[in-house]
């Protein structure tokens, strides 16, 4: 199966943590991920980052695809149909699942975390 994660904005610590973060689980299902793609043929599963979705775009090119959106931001009506349209939104936390349900029954809790790395000179203090 082969997965898009569109997260261009590099700017945003979400799009690069959870991009790396879901990447691998895709991975460890055995996904093929590519990213940052407007070629939304021959995808199973495009997940977007809020701001760069484009649902009906996705639906006219590849309706197979189930299309979700990372980090749903709900503050207009265009991002509140958006979100209506998406197979599923994922989300990190409780409070943001509980106000995403107003506007999809499939809203995942997905924490992406950046990982931690600890030097060996942290580690031997403790």
């Amino acid at each position: 199966m082969k997965a898009l994660i569109n997260a261009i904005n590099q700017n945003s610590v979400v799009c690069r943590v959870a991009k790396d973060s879901l990447s691998k689980a895709l991975i460890s299902n055995n996904f093929i991920v590519n990213y940052d793609s407007n070629d939304y043929r021959n995808y199973d599963l495009i997940i977007f980052f809020s701001t760069e979705s484009n649902i009906k775009e996705v639906r006219k090119i590849n309706s197979k695809a189930i299309v979700g959106i990372l980090d749903p931001k709900l503050n207009n009506k265009l991002q509140y149909d958006e979100a209506k349209n998406a197979d599923f939104l994922v989300v990190s936390s409780i409070e943001q699942q509980l106000f995403a349900e107003k506007f999809n029954n499939n809203v995942i809790i997905y924490n992406w975390f950046s990982e931690v790395v600890l030097n060996k000179d942290f580690k031997s203090k403790y």
